[in-house]
């Protein structure tokens, strides 16, 4: 696993500098690691003697600890050779960490085992790896004119003790934080060493950890492009929307349906935000295991909302080992995720793949509040101009019959190779373009009552095949002598201005 070096604090001038210039020359983050790696590898400033305000001086700067059994912190090469961590916290929680293989560290805790976080095992390994302590403060522990509860160190903020792989190791005490200067540093000592050390506070924070915040978080893989299948259901009903195709469909984005409470044409923009936002979902933090016990505790045996995604199998692009941009195939797979007794206003407790965890509120809160009303299509045509094949009109006791060719059809035109006919009849294509473009401009103007119900014939029907093979229908019945109830596959929710949907191309 790749080590990630991060920023040293020790108190050293040229540091300092070296952080300034870096962060000018190559942002923050290069500076950064290169600092880190600067500082670990020696180099202790020739400046003079610095006064900290508790009066004791850093005479000596960059204080490497050595293990105590005979040991090394090091094995050939610069490789930590270290065998596991163990964090003692002040209310007396503890945790032990392995290296079960290089670069990575397994936690025990509480009597579950779980992997710790990449980014933090990281750090644990590099502090370990010769560990060196800011600077000296005094020589003596004994002769300071203070208890060591003065410095946080009776009892200590944290105790870590550092095993090698040789059997040697290495207990440290860490205690208060002094923030007079401009480094912060922590109080420390070393079991076996009559010394008070300071210890830069990044080291001594890196320690710091409770046991539940090492967990590597698993998060769910959610991808957009797989999504078919949708399902919300929490006190205001069940929500379910689903793709009416493929999702390799070219006219995928418009094939989307809400198919309870009832079945209607979805809008795209609205179907592609709700799956972005289920694409974004992320966990935060783990909470524990999904017990019986933590089940109930959390709400989750009645929960407040249940969101089902269903994904189909299909290859993407994604990042591969080495980093490089690389199709990868998914097997078709389901996602469920329940949401139980809220932690605060911002923060959700949410049950996922057998355990508990918290997620932000806003990461749900877009595909909560999508309604079946907010999510339909008000545009009243169906099928985009690009996708058309056939349009069909029954109105008026007249039925006439538009049909496109395109190249590769058989058909050669001069319209970029597209003909058109009415009823057999030739037609100019930019004259039926002009007039169907009209059409998908038109947007319902109001929703029907619930009750309505309709015994009349419509007086227009509109049938639009595509080229992907689908078949859409929309009719036009009399609402009110001013305005059309719309039926759309069959479906009736909308009402449009009589005349609006009129078409004429001839």
């Amino acid at each position: 696993m790749q080590k990630i070096t991060r920023r040293q604090h020790r108190e050293r001038p040229w540091v300092r500098w070296a952080v300034l210039a870096a962060a000018l020359a190559a942002l923050i983050a290069v500076g950064w690691i290169i600092l880190k790696t600067a500082a670990k590898d020696g180099g202790v400033s020739p400046a003079a003697t610095e006064e900290t305000p508790s009066g004791f001086s850093h005479a000596a700067r960059g204080v490497p600890l050595t293990p105590s059994g005979g040991g090394t912190a090091e094995a050939a090469g610069g490789t930590p050779d270290l065998a596991s961590i163990e964090v003692t916290l002040p209310d007396g929680t503890f945790w032990t960490a392995y290296q079960t293989e290089p670069g990575v560290l397994t936690v025990h805790a509480d009597g579950s085992v779980y992997p710790m976080r990449d980014t933090l095992a990281a750090a644990m390994l590099y502090d370990a790896a010769g560990f060196t302590a800011r600077s000296v403060l005094a020589d003596d522990m004994s002769a300071l004119p203070e208890p060591l509860s003065a410095y946080g160190l009776d009892p200590p903020r944290q105790t870590v003790t550092l095993t090698y792989a040789d059997g040697s190791g290495l207990t440290l005490r860490i205690g208060t934080k002094n923030a007079g200067l401009d480094e912060a540093f922590y109080y420390m000592t070393a079991e076996g060493d009559p010394r008070l050390f300071s210890v830069d506070a990044a080291t001594a924070e890196d320690f710091a950890f409770e046991a539940p915040l090492l967990r590597a978080i698993e998060q769910p893989v959610l991808h957009a492009s797989r999504i078919d299948r949708v399902e919300v259901e929490d006190a205001d009903g069940l929500r379910v929307w689903e793709l009416d195709g493929d999702i390799a469909d070219s006219d995928a984005a418009d094939r989307w349906m809400l198919t309870a409470p009832f079945r209607y044409a979805c809008d795209g923009g609205m179907i592609r935000n709700l799956r972005r936002n289920l694409e974004n979902l992320s966990m935060a933090s783990w909470i524990g295991d999904a017990t019986a016990e933590m089940r109930a505790a959390y709400g989750f045996d009645a929960p407040r909302a249940r969101i089902t995604v269903h994904q189909s199998a299909g290859t993407i692009l994604g990042v591969g080992a080495g980093g490089a941009i690389e199709e990868q195939d998914w097997e078709d797979d389901t996602f469920e995720l329940l949401l139980g007794t809220p932690q605060s206003d911002l923060v959700d407790r949410v049950l996922w793949a057998g355990s508990v965890w918290t997620i932000p509120h806003f990461r749900l809160a877009g595909i909560l509040s999508l309604t079946p009303m907010n999510s339909l299509n008000t545009y009243v045509v169906p099928v985009s101009l690009s996708n058309l094949r056939r349009l069909t009109v029954d109105a008026d006791g007249e039925t006439h019959v538009w049909e496109i060719t395109r190249a590769g059809d058989g058909g050669a035109g001069e319209d970029g190779g597209i003909t058109v006919t009415r009823d057999g009849q030739p037609l100019a294509y930019s004259v039926f373009e002009a007039n169907y473009n009209r059409l998908l401009m038109v947007t319902v103007s109001g929703v029907l009552p619930e009750d309505w119900t309709s015994e009349i014939t419509p007086h227009t029907v509109m049938t639009f095949e595509t080229e992907t093979g689908v078949t859409r229908t929309v009719a036009l019945a009399d609402f009110n002598g001013m305005q059309d109830a719309v039926i759309t596959d069959g479906t009736a929710v909308f009402r449009l201005v009589k005349g609006a949907m009129a078409f004429t191309a001839e």
